[in-house]
C-alpha cells in the first residue's frame, strides 16, 4: 500500500492504467448523458483517448476546478409500480440522474485512488458501479 503524503506528487497523479481500470468498471448498455457519449464509446475508442483523459483529469485536479459539463445531468422519472391507475401520483415515481460518462470515469478514478491510498473501504452504497467490463446490469 503506497503512502499518500501529498496528493500533488507525481506518483499520485492519474495515469493511463488508472483511467483504464475506471473505464473497465463502468457498466455497458446504460443511457447516454447530455454529451451523448456512452461507455461503449470510451471502451471501443483508440487507446490514445485514455492518455488524453489521464492528462485532462490531472489538469482538473491540479486546477481544483471541475468543468461545467461534468456537473450537468438530467433527471428521468421511473415508475415504482407498473400499474396505470397509480401513474398519476408523484410518490409512485423515483428519479434517476443521468450524468456524463467522462464525469463518471473521473469519479471512479478518484474513488480508486482513494482506496489505493488506504482510505477505504467505504460504504457499499458508494460503490454502485463496481462491475467488470462484461457486465450488462446489476
Amino acid at each position: 500500500m503506497p503512502l499518500c503524503l501529498d496528493p500533488f506528487l507525481d506518483k499520485y497523479k492519474f495515469d493511463v492504467e488508472d483511467v483504464e481500470a475506471a473505464t473497465a468498471e463502468m457498466i455497458c448498455g446504460k443511457a447516454a448523458g447530455l454529451d451523448e457519449l456512452t461507455t461503449e464509446h470510451i471502451v471501443h475508442s483508440h487507446p490514445v483517448l485514455l492518455v488524453i483523459l489521464a492528462k485532462l483529469f490531472n489538469i482538473i485536479m491540479s486546477a481544483g476546478y471541475v468543468p461545467y459539463g461534468f456537473r450537468l445531468s438530467y433527471t428521468v422519472p421511473l415508475p415504482k409500480v407498473d400499474t396505470i391507475s397509480s401513474a398519476n401520483v408523484v410518490h409512485n415515481y423515483r428519479a434517476i440522474s443521468i450524468s456524463p460518462i467522462l464525469s463518471k470515469i473521473f469519479e471512479q478514478c478518484i474513488f480508486n485512488k482513494y482506496i489505493e491510498c488506504g482510505y477505504g473501504p467505504v460504504a457499499p452504497s458508494m460503490s454502485l458501479r463496481r462491475c467488470g467490463r462484461q457486465s450488462r446490469g446489476y
